[in-house]
C-alpha cells in the first residue's frame, strides 16, 4: 500500500516587531496623523484667526500701533495656533476611544505606544503652518529692518532673533503632549477644556502685568522687553540692551512640559525605561526653567 503524504504546512507569517518596523510603523502614523492634525476644524479657525491678526497688524486702517507688531508676530500668532493644537491633538488621540476601536488596534503586532507616538510625532507638522504665517509677515511687515517694540517713552526698532522665533514651536509641541497626554490619562475632552479654562486666563494676566512673576507660567510665548532704568535727566529712560534671559528660561520650560507630558502619555502604554527617562528629563527642565523665569521676574 503507498502512503500519500502531504506537502508541509508552512508556519504562519508573524509581522515583525523589530525596532526598524516598529520606527516605520510610527513615523507613517504620524504622517497619516499630521495631515490629519492640520485639517482639524479647530486647527484651521485658530489659523484663520491668526491670518487675520496678521492682515490688521500690516499698518492698513484700523490696524494696532506699530508698537503692537512685534507682539503679535512673536505672541499673538504662535498663541492662535499653539491652543487650538491642545484640542485638535486632545480629540485626535481620543478617536480610536469615541469610535471604539481600542480591541481592534489592540490586535495588531504593533504596541499601543506606538500609536501614541505616532501622535506626537504629528505635532510638528503644526509648526509648518507656523512658518508659513511667519514668512508672510516678516515679508509684509519687513522684518529685517526691525520691528517697533514698545516702551515707556516711545518704541525702539527690533529685529527678532532666533531665541524669540523658537519658544513658538516649543509653545506648539508642549500643547499638543499636554493634549495627547491628557487623552491618554483621563480619556475626556472636559479634562483639556479645564487646561484651557487655567491657560486662558494667565495669558491674559500675563500681558496685563497681573500675578507676576507666575503667569508667565501659564503662558505658550511671553515677549521679550528692552531693559531700562530711570530717566537720565531728559525725562528719557537709558536703554540697556534687550531681555532674552526670561525667553530663554521659558523655551527650556516649554521644552520640559514637552518631554514631561510624552513621557507621561507612553507610560500610559505600559512602556517604562524609555518614558520614565523622557519624563524626568522633562520635570528637571520643567522646574529648572520655570523657576529661573519666576527668579528672572
Amino acid at each position: 500500500m503507498s502512503t500519500i503524504t502531504s506537502p508541509p504546512v508552512p508556519a504562519a507569517t508573524v509581522p515583525s516587531t523589530t525596532t526598524a518596523s516598529v520606527t516605520r510603523t510610527v513615523l507613517a502614523l504620524g504622517r497619516v496623523e499630521a495631515w490629519r492634525l492640520v485639517r482639524h476644524p479647530f486647527l484651521l479657525a485658530g489659523t484663520a484667526l491668526a491670518a487675520f491678526v496678521f492682515v490688521i497688524g500690516r499698518g492698513e486702517s484700523g490696524a494696532p500701533s506699530p508698537g503692537d507688531r512685534y507682539y503679535i508676530l512673536t505672541v499673538m500668532i504662535p498663541i492662535l495656533v499653539a491652543y487650538p493644537t491642545l484640542l485638535a491633538a486632545n480629540l485626535g488621540a481620543l478617536r480610536t476611544r469615541r469610535a471604539g476601536t481600542g480591541e481592534l488596534f489592540a490586535a495588531t503586532p504593533i504596541p499601543a505606544g506606538g500609536r501614541t507616538m505616532g501622535h506626537l510625532a504629528a505635532l510638528p507638522a503644526v509648526v509648518g503652518i507656523l512658518v508659513l504665517l511667519w514668512l508672510g509677515s516678516v515679508l509684509t511687515h519687513q522684518v529685517w529692518d526691525g520691528l517697533p517694540v514698545a516702551f515707556p517713552d516711545g518704541v525702539r526698532p527690533r529685529v527678532p532673533t532666533l531665541p524669540e522665533f523658537l519658544q513658538a514651536p516649543l509653545a506648539i509641541l508642549a500643547l499638543g503632549a499636554v493634549g495627547v497626554a491628557l487623552a491618554r490619562w483621563v480619556p475626556s475632552v472636559a479634562a483639556t477644556l479645564l487646561v484651557l479654562v487655567v491657560m486662558v486666563p494667565g495669558f491674559v494676566l500675563q500681558s496685563w502685568g497681573v500675578l507676576d512673576p507666575w503667569a508667565p507660567l501659564f503662558d505658550p510665548a511671553i515677549p521679550g522687553e528692552w531693559i531700562e532704568t530711570g530717566a537720565d535727566g531728559s525725562g528719557y529712560s537709558i536703554i540697556h540692551g534687550f531681555d532674552l534671559a526670561a525667553l530663554a528660561w521659558h523655551e527650556v520650560y516649554l521644552a520640559g512640559v514637552a518631554a514631561l507630558f510624552g513621557g507621561l502619555a507612553l507610560l500610559r502604554d505600559g512602556w517604562r525605561r524609555g518614558p520614565v527617562m523622557l519624563l524626568l528629563a522633562g520635570v528637571a527642565a520643567t522646574a529648572t526653567g520655570g523657576v529661573l523665569q519666576v527668579i528672572g521676574g
